[in-house]
């Protein structure tokens, strides 16, 4: 059996980066994700500064290689935001002299990490999906798995891959997590996204923008070859309001919207919709004896 020093559950920026940082440092790691990169992801799709300037760090300690020049070269370039509130007033503010964000999809800028941790010697896996933690006299030794079987690559069996580290990075509803005790759903505030890309929306400009509405928010972003992302967030809980169709949510959003109704006149969707909730967790702790969250 193949013994790992490392095992990393999720392969978003916080999954990838820790599988580089571990084999950077001499481990033998792998990464499992459910999904097959490039792979779509509900987001914002923009860089803003400080994360910009924590890759920064990464690239000058080394981790990674490579990432900030070809998003600087692949990336639009953003240079603020535009801010909206419920009675209409608007703000519109750059970042600063030599500051700005980046607008990628996530697809893209995910895939890109994926590719670095791969390149450091971290085995990636796709198309396994982790169901439990394997737990040993009280410390966390492995997970269970589904799309894995028992053969050279270190499973402890059929379902199972052992390690003796477990980095937990599959996202806010991750199942280990919550078999754990490490997280739970929040009781509020019940927010849900959904996510839709956009073409030939008028009035668009370098920055990012969020309007802000007393039943949630939209955000909006540009995005290279005259692309827009547009991401809706709603309340939705009991007596909040009334049933969402997913659908038709997004453009009936920006329809009803004083702002934005005239720029999306002539929009045209270029995706489906993507939903994503609810979106706020608790994290109880961040970490048990075998796995850190």
């Amino acid at each position: 059996m193949t013994h790992l020093d490392a095992l990393v559950v999720g392969g978003g920026p916080a999954g990838s980066v820790a599988a580089l940082a571990l084999a950077r440092a001499g481990m033998r790691v792998r990464l499992i994700d459910r999904a097959r990169f490039p792979r779509p992801k509900l987001c914002g799709d923009t860089l803003n500064p400080g994360a910009l300037a924590l890759l920064e760090r990464l690239e000058g300690a080394a981790l990674i290689r490579g990432v900030t020049r070809r998003l600087r070269t692949d990336a639009l370039a953003i240079s603020g935001m535009i801010v909206s509130g419920p009675g209409g007033a608007t703000v519109s503010a750059d970042y600063g002299p030599g500051i700005s964000a980046l607008a990628i999809s996530r697809a893209e800028f995910d895939l890109m990490l994926i590719e670095q941790a791969s390149a450091a010697g971290v085995d990636v896996v796709e198309g396994v999906r982790a169901i439990a933690p394997i737990i040993e006299q009280g410390r966390v030794t492995g997970v269970r798995v589904v799309g894995v079987s028992g053969d050279s690559r270190g499973n402890t069996g059929q379902d199972g891959i052992a390690a003796r580290l477990v980095i937990v990075a599959d996202g806010r509803g991750s199942r280990l997590a919550s078999a754990l005790g490490l997280s739970k759903w929040a009781v509020r505030p019940r927010r849900w996204a959904f996510g839709q890309y956009f073409t030939d929306v008028a009035g668009m400009e370098p920055r990012g923008e969020m309007h802000v509405r007393p039943d949630g928010y939209t955000g909006v972003a540009p995005l290279r070859g005259d692309i827009t992302n547009v991401c809706v967030v709603r309340h939705v809980g009991a007596g909040q309001m009334a049933p969402i169709d997913q659908r038709t949510i997004i453009r009936q959003t920006v329809d009803a919207d004083a702002v934005l109704r005239n720029r999306f006149a002539r929009a045209r969707a270029v995706s489906a919709v993507v939903a994503l909730g609810p979106l706020a967790i608790e994290a109880r702790a961040c970490g048990v004896p075998g796995a850190l969250l």
